[in-house]
């Protein structure tokens, strides 16, 4: 099942809340919610983990290496499932659906485009001497 907004301000009384850039994603209640009530329940056959990128290829050759995090599996996960959709090899129906869902789900290029991180880098440039240059600065040295 697909999460559109139109369901989750149905089922869970949560309206999507567009922001000011494409690809920004948000959404607040509609009514008060009470400590501990569930407003979202999604499945775990539903939910890609650190777990499933451990179990493919490239998972598995990452994971020997030192300094593998959870986010590099995921990414594991994500160029093995952007691979399948193109190739169509999927062991399962349930796996291209999950799958398949999963990836369009994901914001393009063009919606994070507001992002630093994704800027030129003259127009990065131009945040030096700002606390975001200073953290766009740290991010950049540590994919170094």
């Amino acid at each position: 099942m697909v999460w559109g907004p139109a369901l989750l301000a149905a089922l869970f009384t949560v309206a999507p809340m567009p922001l000011g850039s494409p690809g920004e994603r948000a959404a607040i209640a509609s009514r008060n919610i009470q400590p501990r009530e569930v407003v979202l329940d999604v499945p775990w056959s539903q939910v890609v983990t650190s777990e499933m990128g451990e179990l493919t290829d490239l998972g598995r050759a990452a994971s020997g290496m030192e300094d593998t995090s959870e986010h590099d599996l995921l990414a594991c996960w994500l160029l093995t499932a952007a691979s399948r959709i193109e190739c169509g090899d999927f062991a399962t129906e349930e796996e291209k659906s999950l799958t398949s869902r999963y990836m369009a789900s994901l914001p393009t290029l063009c919606e994070l485009a507001h992002l630093p991180i994704f800027w030129q880098k003259k127009d990065q440039d131009r945040l030096a001497g700002s606390t975001v240059g200073a953290e766009l600065e740290a991010r950049l040295n540590e994919e170094q």
